[in-house]
């Protein structure tokens, strides 16, 4: 079951902090589309709008926000935490919202509302216990499933992790009801769409800014548009992102360029003439698994394009995700 901050906790918050005559009703919604509905009384004002929850607010969230903002331009979102990046391009974007710590930007009919800069919940705790060691091992399973009832020995050696880390994540996903138990022997992994989106959760907080080796930029402009032609000899360098995107859909262009490598930096910027620059467009991360389990010519697996396009934040990167999503991924996931 998906947990989700309580609506009363975080209004409560925001009467505290601002001294509001303000009272509220939560109400079921009639429509699927959005997670209840909220009657919402200020001084003399009175509104009915629809809200929109989020655990944990990130980038790969925004596109959906926008979209719903078209269906009601009223709705209200409510996170735990946003942080405060989101909370302006929240605002730039004329959508509402309230966060646990009080955090709002409310601007319905005569209600306008507005406070920010406080601080008190750190998020989602069962996030956050995903260490970079546990998100590799998840990432595994999500492609890999069948894994899970192998012994712990061939999933180290496969997924390149240690047996205390399969052990501990094991059991917290046992405990968050990821997986149930068939029989004795046996144990399926479930959720498992839940389980991807905290997957993203985590890969975007923890695991792919550890994994970050630098930014550059090509040598050559003009190799931009001639990316296509880099020939990579050796499994230990692979595209993501944008431009393995583009190889699996053949739908996008590619303005940034990620590559995941295992090789130093300096044999990577001499075999591929590129060169260090904070504002280049190639992002460079380090492999953090074997590429030798996943067979997709010069590019990192689909699950790992689709995670790089999501927590993008770039609404072309979603339709070309959710494309991904479901040719590569909705199977194995479902």
């Amino acid at each position: 079951m998906r947990t989700y901050l309580n609506i009363d906790s975080a209004l409560q918050a925001l009467k505290d902090h601002l001294r509001l005559n303000m009272t509220w009703k939560i109400v079921k919604s009639s429509n699927r589309q959005w997670d209840c509905m909220l009657n919402l009384k200020i001084g003399n004002n009175h509104v009915k709008v629809p809200v929109e929850k989020k655990y944990e607010l990130r980038n790969m969230h925004l596109a959906q926000l926008q979209n719903l903002k078209e269906i009601n331009p009223d709705y209200i979102l409510l996170a735990s935490n946003i942080a405060k990046p989101l909370r302006q391009k929240l605002r730039d974007t004329k959508i509402n919202f309230v966060d646990g710590n009080g955090n709002a930007s409310i601007n319905i009919g005569n209600i306008h509302i507005y406070m920010d800069g406080l601080k008190g919940m750190k998020g989602s705790e069962n996030i956050r216990a995903f260490r970079a060691s546990n998100l590799k091992l998840i990432w595994f399973l999500l492609q890999k499933p069948e894994y899970l009832n192998k012994p712990y020995r061939d999933i180290a050696e496969i997924a390149e992790v240690s047996l205390d880390t399969i052990s501990k994540t094991l059991k917290t996903l046992d405990k968050q009801n990821f997986i149930v138990r068939i029989n004795e022997n046996e144990s399926k992994l479930v959720n498992k769409t839940q389980l991807l989106e905290k997957w993203l959760m985590g890969f975007e907080d923890t695991l792919k800014p550890k994994m970050k080796m630098g930014t550059y930029r090509f040598a050559d402009i003009r190799m931009k548009n001639k990316w296509q032609s880099i020939h990579f000899a050796t499994n230990e360098i692979l595209w993501g992102g944008e431009p393995a995107a583009a190889k699996l859909t053949k739908y996008l262009i590619p303005e940034l360029f990620t590559i995941y490598t295992n090789l130093d930096d300096k044999d990577l910027l001499k075999q591929f003439r590129m060169v260090r620059d904070q504002a280049g467009n190639i992002e460079v991360y380090r492999l953090f698994f074997n590429p030798e389990i996943y067979h997709y010519d010069d590019l990192v697996p689909p699950l790992l394009v689709y995670a790089d396009l999501q927590i993008s934040g770039d609404e072309r990167n979603k339709e070309t995700a959710q494309l991904i999503y479901e040719k590569y991924i909705a199977d194995t996931i479902q």
